[in-house]
């Protein structure tokens, strides 16, 4: 499976850790998700947003798993 949903990061290179977690927010109702990330040079936002996205998930029900 690809990615179905996205936090954006690319798109708005700045962004905050605020709008991140909107996008996550914006995903919850789903029944999967496959969310893009990106790791790269300029994304301390991204990467101070996960602690925080991955108790979004969790605290909705989600279970994390390896794609095969």
């Amino acid at each position: 499976m690809i990615w179905n949903a996205s936090v954006a990061d690319a798109a708005t290179p700045t962004a905050t850790v605020t709008q991140i977690l909107g996008h996550v927010r914006d995903t919850l109702g789903r029944s999967s998700v496959v969310l893009l990330m990106h790791d790269t040079y300029g994304k301390n936002n991204t990467a101070a947003a996960l602690p925080k996205v991955i108790e979004m998930y969790e605290d909705s029900g989600f279970v994390f798993k390896t794609l095969n």
